[in-house]
């Protein structure tokens, strides 16, 4: 039956998949979809004469709202595939529905290469979105090559929602590098304790108090919460780095930060050198 709620009431509870530590518990009001929109109009850029397939679980942020629910919203449809990951089914899927556009995580359009150069792209593909982990230049150079549309990278996380992308009105995406802060969010790099960082230098990324949040909270753990705040800026524990051409560029989680004669590596970059390598298929650095 329905039920009268207001904006802020909570919608979800969403667990966090962080690299360490318990799960936490990502409380999200209905508002929250309003968080997620300016995802779905200025980086997936999709409208009501699209098809869109949500390669990415329900379970996570990015399949429930931000491809999800906030496409839907704006009148997007939407097929949806249930079962186990199978790159041969994804691809007769996006042929025989005529998906327009596929958003999902960099470690799946990995797997869609084979088919890619095997079969050609699909005919009515014409745009493609990543998050949740660093997209790799070879992987969305490999998939450009093969005649895909190329990748529109994006960075978001459940507190705060989608708030780094390439924009469908933005310069063309350059392999692993994101375009900048979406429309409506303000985002920086800072040190540990909330103070900017030198111009060039890596920090944390930052994010103003936007006017709609996807989280309003952890209900299991309000006093993470509170940590994760300094004034108004919500600290991440991500790593990126603006280059001088003004793109982003994200480096991996703070915790997992390689210190080497005192130098700051990231197991992405490890990964991405390594992945480089013609004999090597799939390649994790931890």
């Amino acid at each position: 039956p329905a039920v009268e709620t207001a904006a802020g009431d909570t919608a979800t509870l969403l667990f966090t998949s962080g690299t360490t530590g318990e799960p936490k518990s990502c409380a999200m009001a209905h508002s929250a979809l309003l968080s997620v929109l300016p995802f779905a109009r200025y980086s997936l850029g999709v409208g009501s004469q699209d098809l869109l397939f949500t390669a990415a679980d329900p379970g996570w942020a990015y399949g429930l709202y931000s491809t999800g629910a906030a496409p839907m919203a704006l009148g997007v449809p939407r097929v949806i595939y249930s079962g186990d990951f199978d790159p041969a089914a994804w691809w007769r899927l996006l042929r025989e529905e005529g998906v327009t556009c596929i958003a999902g995580a960099p470690s799946a359009y990995r797997r869609l290469l084979s088919p890619l150069a095997r079969h050609g792209a699909p005919a009515d593909l014409e745009s493609a979105a990543a998050a949740g982990e660093p997209l790799d230049a070879d992987t969305a150079e490999r998939w450009t090559a093969g005649g895909a549309p190329a990748i529109r990278d994006g960075y978001g996380l459940s507190e705060v929602g989608m708030v780094l992308c390439d924009l469908v009105d933005g310069p063309p995406p350059l392999p692993g590098t994101l375009g900048g802060p979406l429309p409506g969010f303000t985002v920086r790099l800072v040190d540990a304790t909330g103070e900017p960082v030198a111009d060039g230098e890596s920090g944390l990324i930052a994010v103003e108090r936007p006017r709609y949040q996807l989280s309003s909270g952890y209900e299991n753990r309000p006093e993470a919460w509170a940590a994760r705040w300094h004034g108004d800026l919500f600290v991440t524990e991500d790593r990126a780095v603006v280059r001088p051409d003004g793109r982003w560029q994200f480096l991996g989680r703070e915790d997992d930060i390689i210190v080497a004669s005192g130098y700051n590596i990231s197991p992405v970059e490890v990964e991405r050198v390594i992945g480089e390598h013609g004999s090597v298929a799939e390649v994790a650095a931890v």
